[in-house]
């Protein structure tokens, strides 16, 4: 099959790395998959940077900017950590989908600032049947990307909460209109909705815009070559991590992004009272905050994905403290490696963690809970190493990109054969 996936960049960020994984498994294959992106960070040839014309980058530079014009009479309202918003309209069109034209399908991923959806599926030929990929919760909302308590996008947006809004017909409720007219005109024969995990895709369901539409879950895969157990011994004396170090891993591209939630592991490690714990924390922030009393290894963020199953493999488990999370790939590469996971049972972190099989859950927001489960995991060395052996099982088994591109491979046909 010839399939063209858009996204709005090809390998930074966990949206864009589980899209170029999925690229990657259609190639494996034998079928034609090529990436779309606005920003091109890999050297593989089937990766397209849309490079806008010099004619149209005025009337982008005017669309961003009115963009930003909607926005200010929100931004002193907008509640604190309330997260990313982002509109259709700032993004593109006609370039993106005259592209698409020769293919059998397109696979729309993370698309924010980049496409114009409701723009892009009105201009796109109508034998092409359409699948976006959920990796948030952004292509079913007015705006926001985690919709938190509210509810709004089971109905129609506005009076929107992370924009201090309480006006009805405010951008969160235009930007929803302009999505369910598109979303209606092209129908459930040409377009589907896969999610990255059962909580997403039951949001999904619940939606204004897509209960109407098929909804299915397919969860990423991993290159299980590459994410493998390494040398415990060895990842530590490379990464500077003391031998006998009780070591708990954060991995974010952000430390400080609110959803990931990483003061809520700094709380909890500091209610454990071990002289060799330690924290590995991989990310953005040149000096963590708040991390008076605890031993620290900080590690920028990384494109490798060798030295990230290194890292995985020198840690006693990895911690996913999250307030919002739609799948959380990182634990699924930490388990590939043979590392155990503890995580807030939130989102679609269950759809992985097996209690007392793969790791532990805590309950969502409480750092005591994460405490208890964190000590439990050290107290048992043992059964820790048992849940990683059982981890990297599960995989093999149930993650492996061939798996999952073969599962977008049967959707993908029985959209092309209705439209």
């Amino acid at each position: 099959m010839r399939i063209a996936h858009f996204c709005t960049v090809d390998n930074v960020g966990g949206a864009a790395r589980a899209a170029f994984r999925l690229h990657l498994g259609l190639k494996k294959l034998g079928h034609e998959s090529r990436m779309i992106v606005a920003q091109k960070t890999t050297d593989d040839p089937d990766v397209f940077a849309w490079d806008v014309p010099l004619v149209n980058r005025a009337a982008r530079k005017a669309k961003n900017l009115m963009a930003m014009v909607r926005m200010r009479p929100y931004e002193k309202r907008r509640p604190p950590n309330s997260g990313i918003f982002t509109l259709d309209r700032a993004g593109l069109a006609k370039g993106p989908a005259k592209l698409a034209e020769g293919c059998d399908v397109v696979n729309l991923h993370w698309v924010a600032n980049f496409i114009n959806v409701p723009a892009f599926l009105r201009r796109l030929p109508r034998r092409i049947p359409v699948v976006w990929t959920l990796h948030d919760m952004n292509p079913m909302t007015g705006g926001c990307h985690h919709s938190g308590q509210c509810r709004g996008f089971q109905e129609q947006c506005g009076c929107c909460p992370f924009l201090g809004s309480s006006r009805r017909g405010d951008l969160s409720h235009g930007n929803w209109l302009r999505r369910s007219r598109a979303v209606s005109a092209i129908g459930p024969q040409r377009m589907a909705l896969v999610a990255d995990s059962t909580w997403l895709q039951g949001m999904s369901e619940k939606s204004s815009l897509y209960r109407d539409l098929p909804n299915s879950t397919i969860h990423y895969g991993l290159d299980t070559e590459t994410y493998q157990p390494r040398n415990k011994a060895f990842a530590r004396e490379l990464l500077g991590v003391p031998a006998d170090a009780e070591t708990v891993l954060f991995v974010s591209d952000w430390l400080a992004n609110p959803y990931k939630g990483f003061e809520f592991l700094v709380a909890a490690l500091k209610k454990i009272n071990r002289p060799n714990l330690l924290l590995l924390a991989v990310g953005r922030l040149p000096s963590p905050a708040g991390l008076d009393g605890l031993k620290c290894r900080h590690l920028p963020p990384t494109d490798s994905e060798l030295m990230l199953s290194t890292i995985y493999s020198a840690a006693d488990m990895l911690a996913i403290p999250s307030r919002h999370e739609a799948f959380g790939q990182v634990g699924i590469e930490s388990m590939a490696c043979g590392t155990p996971v503890v995580g807030f049972e939130v989102g679609g972190i269950p759809d992985f963690i097996n209690p007392m099989e793969t790791g532990l859950l805590a309950k969502a927001l409480d750092a005591d809970d994460l405490a208890g489960k964190i000590a439990w995991m050290l107290d048992n060395p043992q059964v820790r190493r048992e849940m990683g052996v059982k981890g990297r099982a599960m995989i093999e088994n149930e993650y492996t990109l061939e798996l999952q591109a073969r599962r977008y491979l049967e959707l993908y046909r029985k959209l092309a054969s209705h439209s």
